[in-house]
């Protein structure tokens, strides 16, 4: 009888395989820290002034930089939007976890949009198949379990980007299958729902609006994604109770009020929207930036130009902008404490394309002088 027969195939199994995987560390590291976040029902962008051009910034400032997406946290469920360039990175910096996906949505298959999609379908198929990682000899003679419901993710993708992961992934729901203007469900619970419109940016590029349900009211968020402005837009996300709008660079030329960007929104997009969509709050992304940093000075010229008699309130977006899904209350960054959203601040850097933060009024002090 050879050795194998004397000692027994578990005998020989080489110690490496007993030790802890990686994956043990990942899942251990989150129980210990969902226990101490809050994250429940509340909208965190991540993404800085640009989602296209984080590498410039990361080379020339030595201070690495993302492009990011968008995360809504509803009743337990975790949505995310457009995952870009380094999403999921900033997504386990915020403490989440794949766990805490259950759908993702990409609007169009730019890769400041969808460039994490593989980089998360990657991870679920780590994570679901972790029984089976094991050696050729030991795979030989045991079966393994290969699901597991906890990172089931269902997927609503552009045309373009659901091709690109065609054969990788299951779930798959086209996005230009929606564009009935019906709100459909897109969680189990029937409690958020969406309503997906076409865009003028690229073949196959939609904006969508979220529905998230209560049992006596419902919030509901608009996202332009990339866009041009367009005839339609605003009856598309109108009854919002809050916008996400993607302005890209602003030319000088566009404060004469006449100019339009092609495929997107700019300066006049976005004031031309909110003259007639009226949301209790706007956050203005994807500045991208490229002449300088205006940011501050785009949104409030965006507020003089739309209606300063409504007191809009206009946020620019940066990453761990962290806001209630209510709209009302949001959290300040510096001592952390929620509060109304009318009493926060928007502080710019000291430094041009440095971090924005958002600070309460017992904070503006410590802050400094950079309103």
């Amino acid at each position: 009888m050879n050795d194998i027969g004397q000692k027994g195939y578990l005998d020989i199994i080489p110690p490496f395989l007993s030790k802890e995987t990686q994956i043990h560390y990942y899942q251990d590291l989150e129980r210990n820290i969902k226990f101490k976040r809050n994250i429940e029902n509340q909208f965190i962008c991540m993404k800085g002034f640009s989602s296209s051009t984080p590498l410039f910034h990361s080379v020339a400032f030595d201070e690495f930089s993302f492009g990011g997406g968008l995360y809504f946290r509803w009743n337990g469920k975790g949505v995310v939007v457009d995952p870009g360039i380094g999403f999921l990175s900033l997504m386990h910096k915020h403490n989440i976890f794949l766990a805490d996906v259950d759908i993702v949505i990409v609007t169009h298959s730019h890769l400041d949009h969808n460039q994490d999609v593989r980089s998360i379908a990657s991870l679920q198929y780590d994570l679901v198949n972790q029984r089976k990682r094991t050696n050729k000899f030991f795979s030989s003679f045991f079966t393994v379990e290969s699901r597991d419901s906890a990172y089931h993710i269902e997927w609503y993708l552009d045309e373009t980007t659901a091709e690109m992961m065609k054969g990788q992934i299951e779930n798959v729901h086209p996005l230009g299958d929606m564009c009935d203007g019906k709100t459909h469900d897109i969680s189990s619970a029937l409690d958020i729902g969406m309503r997906v419109f076409t865009t003028k940016h690229c073949d196959f590029s939609y904006g969508i609006k979220l529905f998230f349900k209560q049992k006596n009211r419902e919030f509901v968020w608009g996202y332009t994604s990339d866009t041009g402005y367009f005839d339609g837009l605003s009856d598309n996300l109108e009854g919002c109770d809050a916008l996400v709008l993607n302005i890209s660079e602003v030319d000088s030329a566009e404060y004469n009020r006449e100019q339009f960007k092609e495929n997107h929104l700019g300066f006049n997009g976005c004031v031309s929207l909110l003259e007639k969509n009226h949301p209790k709050l706007t956050v203005i992304s994807e500045f991208a930036c490229m002449r300088g940093d205006n940011r501050h000075l785009i949104v409030k010229n965006i507020v003089r130009y739309s209606d300063e008699q409504m007191k809009l309130r206009i946020l620019p977006a940066e990453i761990g902008l962290t806001i209630d899904i209510s709209g009302e209350m949001m959290k300040c960054s510096i001592c952390g404490e929620v509060v109304s959203i009318k009493e926060i601040y928007s502080i710019r850097s000291e430094k041009d394309y440095w971090k924005i933060r958002y600070v309460c009024k017992d904070c503006i002090i410590q802050a400094g002088n950079f309103r």
